[in-house]
């Protein structure tokens, strides 16, 4: 009989830790078959991806990254950044000018970049045009699929490096870096001219920039630095990223689906999320206390994403990585019904604690709506296990005013909402 209970006490204690770890870490590391830095990661689909790092090393993985390959190594001390146009059709860059394509998915042939400057991103719009910038102010770009790689000229003096390029169109990009203090360029002609939009940027390096649309776009940096702007960068605002630890990148769901989720990446195994374009950020458990250097969200799922660091390590999530840290389970118990507390403390300055009870496994949703129905955060956004629980709600982001948090829940055809008042004085 003594030995039944204690049977029975450790088969409840793991199935209870299995329960809180699906919550706390939703990210599952993959099997990478290296050890070395990996500094970039595109996939192009939800099975196929490429991972490029340290000594020319490229992997890639036709089933999800279930396994990845080794591709043949390119002679160069590191390659910084991949990305690929269609299953078999990519580009990666790193150290002393290196360029190379693949049109096979197997095999590369190096470009000539006409620097020996050390390139850091690289991307393409449409199979032709490609740009690629890097250290002492370089900017390349191509018209020809990169047979012939064109500098642009800007910064004679080299004074800036430049880490990442993105463009929303053909003609619209921008590149972000590092001089004296962080640098943002715009261009409206395909890269043949830049402007500045470093007006009021901090002293920071910034690493990784994405665009949304013409309007809305976000870069992050060093210290935690996130800057964010929704008129095409004429203005830049710094949002509380809740950490210090260097960001490395940023990337963002496919447009093609509604509530964009941004995500990103840095030292420390952090990850951030953001559901309100960049206002507001929760932080995600990824199980990792190692370097990430970028993540992409898979085009197809806004939900799946993967992300890669030191140590060859490569991680996924396909249910958006999960709760932000701050949810705990409240004991073992499973409740009897769906159920939404009043938060503790109310008024409250500038965190309270927020209870609900899941009798089921379910999907779930706690979101907060400003007075005139705006959603300002999405503290819960996940499948979560049966059980009780606790998120402790940060609000020193919001304005004082009262507010509204609503929690639902799906259970298959049935769903659960519930929603209370709250207010926040300053």
């Amino acid at each position: 009989m003594k030995t039944n209970k204690i049977l029975n006490f450790i088969i409840t204690a793991a199935i209870i830790f299995a329960m809180t770890n699906s919550i706390n870490s939703q990210w599952v590391q993959q099997s990478s078959g290296t050890s070395v830095i990996l500094n970039s990661i595109s996939f192009t689909g939800y099975n196929t991806g490429y991972a490029c790092g340290l000594g020319g090393l490229t992997l890639k993985t036709t089933n999800s990254g279930a396994n990845w390959s080794f591709m043949p190594t390119i002679t160069v001390t590191y390659l910084y950044s991949i990305y690929f146009l269609s299953d078999l059709v990519g580009f990666t860059c790193g150290t002393n000018g290196k360029i190379c394509r693949t049109t096979d998915g197997s095999s590369w042939v190096t470009q000539v970049s006409g620097t020996t400057q050390n390139l850091r991103s690289i991307t393409f719009k449409g199979s032709n045009a490609g740009f690629v910038v890097g250290d002492n102010g370089t900017i390349l770009l191509t018209t020809d699929g990169g047979a012939n790689w064109l500098p642009n000229n800007l910064d004679q003096s080299g004074a800036d490096n430049y880490y990442s390029v993105n463009f929303t169109t053909s003609s619209t990009g921008w590149i972000c870096g590092y001089n004296t203090a962080a640098v943002i360029r715009k261009t409206t002609d395909g890269g043949i001219h830049w402007g500045s939009q470093s007006v009021n940027l901090g002293n920071y390096i910034l690493r990784d920039i994405k665009f949304l649309n013409l309007t809305t776009g976000i870069a992050v940096g060093d210290g935690g630095y996130i800057v964010r702007t929704t008129n095409g960068g004429t203005n830049w605002v710094q949002a509380v990223s809740g950490v210090t630890n260097d960001l490395q990148s940023i990337d963002l769901g496919s447009i093609g689906f509604s509530n964009i989720a941004w995500y990103a990446a840095g030292f420390g195994g952090k990850i951030l999320k953001s559901t309100n374009d960049g206002v507001s950020w929760g932080q995600l458990t990824s199980g990792t206390t190692t370097n990430l250097f970028e993540l992409d969200v898979c085009t197809n799922s806004r939900d799946s994403v993967f992300a890669c660091g030191g140590q060859g390590l490569i991680i996924k999530t396909t249910n958006g990585g999960g709760a932000f840290v701050g949810l705990q389970q409240n004991g073992s118990t499973i409740p009897r019904n769906f159920s939404l507390s009043q938060n503790y403390p109310n008024p409250f300055n500038p965190s309270t604690d927020i209870n609900f009870d899941i009798p089921v496994n379910s999907f779930v949703k706690l979101v907060v709506y400003d007075l005139m129905g705006k959603q300002v955060s999405l503290p819960v956004n996940g499948t979560m296990a049966a059980g009780s629980y606790k998120i402790q709600f940060n609000a020193s982001e919001l304005s004082s005013g009262t507010y509204f948090y609503r929690l639902t829940a799906f259970e298959g055809d049935k769903i659960f909402t519930s929603t209370k008042k709250f207010t926040l004085i300053k």
